[in-house]
């Protein structure tokens, strides 16, 4: 489940019955020789689950039956701090978020092979289909920052900054694969330092 979940992460698992699932949801089960399996939920049916880590290529070959589930991960607690784990449709999002980060950039800096992937990436941004499920308030947010030389915006998803927009640029730039829940054409541009702050040429 990396990097949505990683070792030594503890994870805060609640008992829940095979109906109360989502696709989305991240639930622990009894796997392959009787050892805990922790998996994100992909489609969910009376008769069962579909399975996949969220960095695996494919499914689970097995649909997870009822009797094996143990439970669903709500919380998860890293050095020190606990925080709620995303399920159903945000943790459907933060999951395709994930496949499409690392084929993304495998193809960007390995093998230019990947350059339709690159190319579905483009329209998947433009139509903003990802960006309409995403809740508002995990929105990102922009910061202004002053400089001597203009104003400087930083877009930010937590704490954690996803994009820039230098002072006299008219393109920002976002990290992979951000521009999937950002509709650009909405960012505002920086501000023009005032005449006073801007160099001469003599």
């Amino acid at each position: 489940m990396s990097p949505t979940l990683k070792v030594p992460d503890v994870l805060h698992v609640e008992p829940v019955g095979a109906s109360a699932l989502r696709a989305g949801d991240i639930v622990v089960f009894h796997g392959m020789e009787g050892r805990h399996t922790v998996h994100r939920v992909i489609a969910a049916m009376p008769e069962g689950c579909i399975t996949r880590g969220d960095s695996n290529r494919y499914s689970d070959p097995d649909m997870l039956e009822p009797p094996a589930i143990i439970g669903k991960v709500v919380r998860v607690s890293r050095r020190n701090r606990t925080r709620t784990v995303r399920g159903g449709t945000p943790g459907m999002v933060e999951h395709y978020a994930v496949r499409w980060g690392r084929l993304l950039v495998t193809g960007a800096v390995a093998f230019p092979l990947f350059a339709p992937f690159r190319a579905v990436y483009r329209t998947l941004s433009e139509e903003g289909t990802l960006r309409k499920m995403l809740p508002v308030r995990w929105h990102p947010k922009i910061y202004r920052f002053r400089k001597p030389w203009g104003e400087e915006l930083h877009l930010m998803l937590g704490n954690k900054r996803i994009g820039t927009c230098m002072s006299g640029s008219t393109r920002w730039q976002i990290r992979v694969p951000f521009r999937l829940f950002v509709d650009e054409r909405s960012l505002p541009k920086p501000e023009a330092p005032p005449c006073s702050e801007r160099g001469h040429v003599h």
